[in-house]
């Protein structure tokens, strides 16, 4: 009686030394399927090609009309205008910028000065431009308006707040800390 299982005949070893496995090629050992090309390129590169996108983003939104409409802080024609400014900061942020000093790295990357449309303003023109927000009569004007029971007292103006890790709970935390 068949139970239906088949067996096959094993092979002898002497019959299988005849036939060897040829070994497959690893790719490691397989030669790139580009060409390195001995003549630099014409073009400028950049790490930073996402950066353009945040731009694209910034003026689709109508940001750089917005700015030109709201913020007035140049007085002569010369240099960037305050758009050019707040979109290089945009870009300096995007960048993982931390201070107005790492846009002379920024400004040193041809490539993206292209992609942007416009060279990145240098450290000292930054500085210049954001002090120029810097008005104490304007200050003094905002906290005489400042509601007095907004819980914003001179107490609370030495307490800063972060972000942290919460371990345990496996979430960022605001915690509180003096100045």
């Amino acid at each position: 009686m068949c139970s239906g299982i088949r067996t096959r005949k094993v092979r002898d070893s002497r019959t299988m030394a005849g036939m060897r496995r040829i070994p497959k090629p690893s790719p490691t050992e397989s030669p790139l399927l580009f060409e390195v090309d001995p003549q630099p390129l014409e073009e400028a590169l950049t790490a930073l090609g996402g950066i353009p996108l945040v731009v694209q983003a910034f003026r689709s939104l109508g940001l750089p009309g917005s700015v030109r409409q709201h913020v007035a802080i140049k007085e002569r024609e010369r240099g960037y205008d305050e758009a050019t400014f707040v979109e290089s900061f945009v870009i300096l942020n995007a960048a993982g910028g931390e201070c107005v000093d790492d846009f002379a790295h920024l400004r040193s990357d041809v490539g993206l000065a292209e992609l942007v449309g416009h060279e990145l303003p240098s450290p000292e023109a930054a500085r210049k431009f954001l002090n120029a927000f810097h008005e104490e009569e304007k200050i003094e004007e905002a906290q005489q308006r400042r509601l007095p029971d907004t819980g914003c007292g001179s107490d609370n103006e030495k307490y800063i707040g972060r972000w942290v890790w919460n371990k345990t709970e496996r979430r960022p935390q605001r915690k509180w800390g003096r100045l």
